[in-house]
């Protein structure tokens, strides 16, 4: 109980001075003012056609991108987690580390596959599509960054299904497609909403890839706060679009939380129950091969596109390390950046980061699941807040808010991992959640008959049933991390980097000669993010059993 209550303390604590109090603070300093008519000019210029259309196109896109993200993943989620064959881990891992990448070499990937020249774009050419210039690579980019979420969420439960409701539909004479659409999706759908809606706030508050993959005239919320608030020319204008979305966000989330609360998760077994894929028939052995072939093309491509980039250097017809070369030699020039710095600072932020979040998660959800609805609900909020917050304006807010000379913050360290940890929060939280909802009321009071103390309740009951959930949160906590540039890039010091700011260094010079080092540093991030999850999966949080 003690640790139920600390760990809650801490987490609601830290989103209370870290994102309440710099929203207040900024609020505070672009309303208190004493030109009150500016401040009028500004709500009213909000309410035009020009920003009416961008909130459309931000929804527009949102939605699509979740849509093409639930079809590619929930037959992933499926298949993954109810068929066991040989690479099975290999290829979940595979699919995992798109969501890790930085959203700018992801971007960047797209856009060579789509450019005029690009390997799809040749493809597509000969039927006459053309996508160089079309919403849809954003959507795509945006399903192959997301898929992971609605693999790692919904997988798990899929695998957890009893086989009693499998047993059943067969007695009643159920096939397979009936069993899917009447019994499987309905027991999932409080899962498969909940992925979405993370998916959805993803897509809606994307930043990196539509900037650089979107067309001139192509605008979204996100991108008009970042120019409104980058040129402090229209901060009025950036903060009350930034409430807005904060509103909007918060809506989607009670649409949520009332759809959750008459849903029920007692339907997981806790026995994993898998077919054997021997045991498919031949039509669902084809149709499965099909399928896993897509999504580990749809996964490999963009990242064989870094390693193509990679190893080809200027005026170098054959493949060769000189790339790798580069950017570990010194050459004595100020602008150089020391990789193997950036590389620490990367794998220390996200490995603290996601041991410490899953921690508050975990416990929070222990310590909440017992409290009044009403508790259970402002918790829940609070712990929305880091998605539904765009993160330059947080970043913006936080650096107002901690440059006082007895508590002056900016560019340490300390505030760029709580930062961190905050973002991951609401992985850690609602996946904690969800599976301690999972776990029966039999299973509880049949463990308090039995003389187990309520305190105990985490370690004896709670810990060993949901560790497998744990795991997907740690998954996704470090990928936050790892991958994590908008708030790193604000809120850093001159000599901190990290792993993505250092590749976008090398993108954003003009020689393109630098362009092979950020390709370069992004394989070595593929194969650390790789070896990391992998390792995760085998050793199956073995820290978390002792």
């Amino acid at each position: 109980m003690h640790f139920n209550i600390f760990f809650s303390l801490l987490g609601i604590s830290l989103v209370i001075f870290f994102i309440l109090l710099p929203i207040l603070n900024l609020t505070n300093l672009v309303f208190d003012s004493n030109n009150f008519d500016s401040f009028f000019d500004s709500l009213l210029s909000v309410f035009n056609s020009y920003y009416l259309k961008i909130v459309i196109v931000t929804c527009y896109q949102a939605l699509l991108s979740t849509v093409v993200a639930l079809f590619i993943g929930l037959p992933a989620a499926f298949i993954l987690y109810q068929i066991n064959f040989p690479g099975r881990k290999i290829l979940l891992t595979l699919c995992t580390i798109p969501f890790i990448l930085p959203v700018v070499v992801v971007a960047l990937s797209f856009r060579d596959l789509f450019s005029n020249t690009g390997f799809v774009s040749q493809i597509l050419s000969i039927s006459g599509m053309q996508f160089s210039q079309s919403i849809w690579i954003i959507i795509i980019a945006h399903a192959y960054y997301n898929m992971s979420i609605i693999i790692r969420i919904v997988g798990p439960y899929w695998e957890k299904i009893s086989m009693q409701f499998e047993e059943a539909s067969n007695l009643l004479g159920a096939r397979d497609l009936q069993k899917m659409f009447y019994v499987y999706l309905p027991l999932l759908m409080p899962v498969i909403f909940a992925a979405s809606m993370l998916v959805f706030l993803f897509c809606f508050t994307s930043f990196g890839l539509i900037l650089i993959l979107g067309t001139s005239g192509f605008d979204t919320l996100e991108l008009v706060i970042y120019r409104l608030t980058n040129g402090l020319y229209g901060l009025q204008e950036a903060v009350i679009l930034s409430f807005l979305q904060i509103i909007f966000c918060a809506i989607i989330f009670i649409v949520y939380l009332k759809a959750i609360q008459y849903s029920s998760l007692n339907f997981v077994s806790q026995i994993s129950i898998n077919k054997n894929f021997r045991e498919l028939r031949i039509i669902e052995k084809i149709a499965s091969l099909i399928f896993l072939c897509f999504i580990a093309f749809f996964s490999i491509v963009p990242i064989a596109v870094l390693f193509i980039r990679a190893f080809t250097f200027p005026d170098i017809q054959s493949f060769t390390l000189q790339n790798f070369n580069q950017i570990f030699i010194n050459t004595g020039n100020l602008s150089y950046i020391n990789p193997l710095d950036a590389i620490i600072n990367s794998l220390t932020l996200a490995s603290g980061t996601s041991f410490l979040v899953m921690l508050i998660g975990f416990f929070t959800a222990c310590f909440i699941e017992s409290q009044k609805f009403f508790l259970k609900r402002i918790v829940d909020i609070l712990f929305l807040m880091p998605i539904i917050v765009p993160v330059i304006t947080l970043s913006f807010g936080i650096i107002i808010t901690f440059n006082r000379s007895f508590l002056d913050l900016r560019h340490s360290f300390i505030l760029i991992f709580i930062v961190h940890i905050l973002l991951g929060l609401p992985f850690a939280y609602y996946l904690s959640s969800l599976a301690i909802a999972s776990v029966s009321k039999q299973i509880k009071e049949a463990s308090l008959l039995l003389g187990c103390a309520k305190k105990l309740l985490w370690q004896k009951i709670y810990l060993p049933l949901v560790r497998n959930y744990l795991l997907t949160g740690i998954i996704f906590s470090f990928a936050i991390s790892l991958g994590e540039f908008g708030s790193v890039s604000m809120l850093r010091g001159s000599d901190f980097y990290t792993i993505p700011l250092v590749i976008y260094q090398y993108l954003n010079r003009p020689s393109g000669y630098f362009l092979g080092h950020g390709y370069a540093l992004s394989v070595i991030l593929v194969i650390i993010s790789f070896i990391t999850f992998y390792l995760i999966e085998r050793l199956n949080i073995n820290i978390l059993k002792k």
